[in-house]
């Protein structure tokens, strides 16, 4: 199932270049040699295999969040380590087809043409996004606004990548087990990682009357450059929260969907992983007390449980037994997650934490709820004057926010100005129109009929990792409802993943 010599290595390196960022957000030096050969290595990478190139971003997508853990400074352009893996990519698929080197990459690029008919959802959209440009421009946005609404967007480019890469592997929807077995690997280890990351913050701020010292240097790297939030939320329980999190809730349905799978056929080594997999998993989305990903894995769960009922068919005593092991699995999670802040070390939070978990859940009356029902409003009011044609990117709305850092900063003025809209549907509605918000849903609908699609024609032993795929595809587009991700390289990196895994090229 794992290949555990590539999850070793994944797992060292993500943890070093992890280390490296520390030094470096101290060091300009110790940035700027890392940030160049990152990039020269990836490149070199790249050009041998475009596949590994891929396997580079996905890992760099998993673990850093909003892609900051290198950034340099051109003329006072911030350019991050995710910018400039997007840029190598590009240029090296560009240099493989103007004949760089032909004969090498030949084979790796079939049929591989933007027609209208198979990337028309692709075509319209992109046609909506620059009218969006136009017509931001049109209703004189501020540039820099405009500049940041649009710039996730641009991921979409990359999915001539993703299918170049893909399609010279043995075709089971784009796909081969090989693959699916390498990048099951690096995706395990990066959410690993996540788990570990998770676990120790907790652990140290449920005690920061002793280690307090040690987190405020680590605390300005994570912050600053946007890889984790750490908030207190009530009872000393720390909430540990992750935007690369949603590779999380994603591949909770890949990863379980291979456990049940591998319980099924009885074999224990691979289950016994899987099922350690799940736990870690689990602990993540547990910590992170998002609502948004609770509710979305909830939908995905259901469409889960649907698909792989009606595919795979486990009889009524396999459904008993893996309701018990997921169930055995959120048990596992929550004893982690008490142990980790029962250790008798400074002031230890108590067993009265955990209530937090259950508290998170039908609480309505919390800052973010009450910031998002606050932004509702006049969101509404901006999308019925621009429903049609929208307002372009950058368009701002102006609410009354409760969000307590911001009324500590300006205590004699409680309105607040943003174009970043939490509602994520209703941001796409209000920025591209009625045609932006069908055009983005039929693509959405175009995935789910292509994964539908893939489940029924691909062998049988694929069949788990297709499903848990497209449960993921579910519950992302739910998740944008309450926070954005499909108009950011995290939602729209794995979209355009999941489309070229279940493309038959």
């Amino acid at each position: 199932m794992f290949n555990r010599r590539l999850f070793w290595t994944t797992l060292f390196i993500i943890a070093s270049l992890n280390l490296l960022s520390f030094f470096a957000f101290y060091s300009p030096i110790v940035n700027w040699l890392s940030f160049i050969l990152i990039l020269t290595l990836a490149a070199l990478i790249s050009w041998r295999n475009l596949l590994w190139g891929i396997y580079i971003l996905l890992a760099e997508l998993m673990i850093s969040s909003q892609g900051h853990l290198f950034d340099i400074y051109i003329g006072g352009f911030r350019l991050s380590l995710r910018m400039g893996l997007f840029a190598v990519l590009l240029v090296v698929l560009v240099l493989k087809i103007s004949n760089a080197n032909p004969e090498s990459f030949r084979g790796q690029m079939p049929n591989v043409k933007l027609s209208l008919k198979k990337y028309q959802f692709y075509i319209v959209l992109g046609l909506v996004m620059v009218w969006g440009v136009i017509n931001g421009i049109l209703q004189n946005n501020n540039r820099g606004f405009l500049y940041q609404d649009f710039n996730g967007y641009l991921f979409f480019l990359l999915l001539p990548v993703f299918i170049a890469a893909f399609a010279n592997q043995k075709k089971i929807t784009g796909y081969s087990l090989r693959v699916t077995r390498e990048f099951l690997t690096i995706w395990s280890a990066a959410l690993v990682w996540q788990f570990a990351v998770t676990a120790l913050l907790l652990f140290f701020y449920g005690h920061i009357d002793v280690f307090w010292r040690e987190l405020v240097p680590l605390y300005k790297w994570f912050r600053d450059l946007r890889i984790i939030e750490v908030g207190l939320y009530k009872y000393n329980f720390h909430r540990v929260f992750m935007q690369s999190g949603i590779w999380a809730l994603t591949g909770f349905f890949v990863f379980v969907s291979h456990l049940l799978e591998s319980q099924k056929k009885r074999n224990r080594k691979n289950t016994k992983l899987l099922w350690l997999m799940s736990v870690c998993i689990t602990t993540i989305l547990l910590v992170n007390l998002s609502r948004s990903f609770w509710v979305g894995g909830a939908v995905g769960f259901i469409w889960f449980s649907y698909l792989y009922l009606s595919h795979l068919r486990p009889s009524m005593r396999q459904i008993a037994r893996h309701i018990l092991t997921l169930v055995m699995s959120v048990v596992a999670s929550i004893f982690v997650i008490a142990m980790i802040l029962l250790v008798p070390i400074g002031k230890i939070p108590g067993l009265k934490t955990l209530s937090s978990l259950t508290e998170r859940v039908t609480e309505t009356e919390e800052s973010a709820v009450r910031s998002r029902k606050a932004l509702l409003p006049p969101l509404q009011e901006g999308i019925r004057n621009h429903a049609i044609l929208g307002a372009g990117f950058g368009a701002e709305i102006t609410y009354k926010t409760t969000d307590p850092r911001y009324i500590a900063a300006h205590p004699n003025n409680p309105y607040y100005t943003t174009f970043a809209f939490e509602w994520g549907w209703l941001d796409v509605w209000y920025k591209l129109g009625i045609l932006g918000l069908v055009a983005y849903i039929a693509l959405i609908f175009s995935i789910v009929s292509r994964g539908r699609s893939a489940i029924k024609n691909c062998e049988a032993r694929n069949a788990p990792f297709i499903i848990g795929i497209l449960s993921g595809v579910i519950a992302l587009a739910v998740v944008h409802f309450f926070t954005p991700f499909l108009n950011h390289p995290l939602g729209i990196g794995y979209l355009i993943l999941a489309d070229a895994i279940f493309r038959d090229l």
